[in-house]
């Protein structure tokens, strides 16, 4: 019954490794973070140096990459305000379609769109569009193999001193060896760049 409320609520239920039940809105966090409002409060930290960065050591080997399949470079928001006027919002990356340089680039043109009544203002609008810009930026994914932990999907971990998200826990138990192994994969969003959203145009229809 719980589970069921939490989705319809659009919330995440879940126990964490402590045994404490969460009901909460896991996205708000994550989105806190990459705005600069609330740093995320990581349960464990793993290292590759622990001279440089405290924390259990990974053993083999720790992948990192980047996630470009998520990557836009365009924002279009249509919504209306109380007055009925019809507003329309377009942000452009511009670098990621012209400069091979630049992070994020894909050299074409990828639009997010959305339509809905619900924002309501042009703050409103405005402020969503800065926040959906954080799909300039390719997430970042880290892979390792590590001995083992009570972590579990979705708890916020810190990885050589950076924040975290755990996306799959491969948990391996050997009662012969006395051995516990684990491979966690975890992905993290960039922080929204500081000029995101400085160059939106937009266009007013009244009734």
């Amino acid at each position: 019954m719980i589970s069921k409320i939490a989705k319809r609520a659009g919330k995440v239920f879940f126990f964490d490794q402590f045994g404490i039940a969460h009901y909460e809105n896991f996205q708000d966090m994550i989105l806190s973070d990459y705005l600069g409002k609330v740093p995320m409060a990581p349960l464990c930290a793993f290292t590759t140096n622990p001279e440089i960065f405290p924390g259990q050591l990974v053993f083999n080997k720790m992948e990192r990459g980047y996630d470009v399949s998520g990557i836009v470079n365009h924002i279009k928001l249509i919504t209306n305000t109380t007055d009925r006027s019809l507003h329309v919002y377009d942000d452009i990356n511009r670098s990621s379609m012209h400069d091979p340089n630049s992070e994020g680039f894909i050299g074409y043109l990828k639009t997010m769109f959305q339509q809905d009544g619900i924002f309501g203002s042009d703050e409103a609008a405005r402020d969503t569009i800065k926040r959906y810009s954080v799909a300039y930026r390719p997430k970042v994914k880290v892979s390792f193999e590590t001995y083992g932990v009570p972590l579990r999907a979705n708890d916020i971990i810190r990885i050589n001193g950076e924040d975290a998200r755990v996306i799959k826990v491969d948990h391996k138990i050997s009662a012969e060896r006395k051995e516990w192994m684990m491979n966690v994969e975890t992905e993290r969003y960039q922080s929204v760049s500081p000029t995101a959203g400085s160059e939106i145009a937009s266009s007013t229809v009244s009734e």
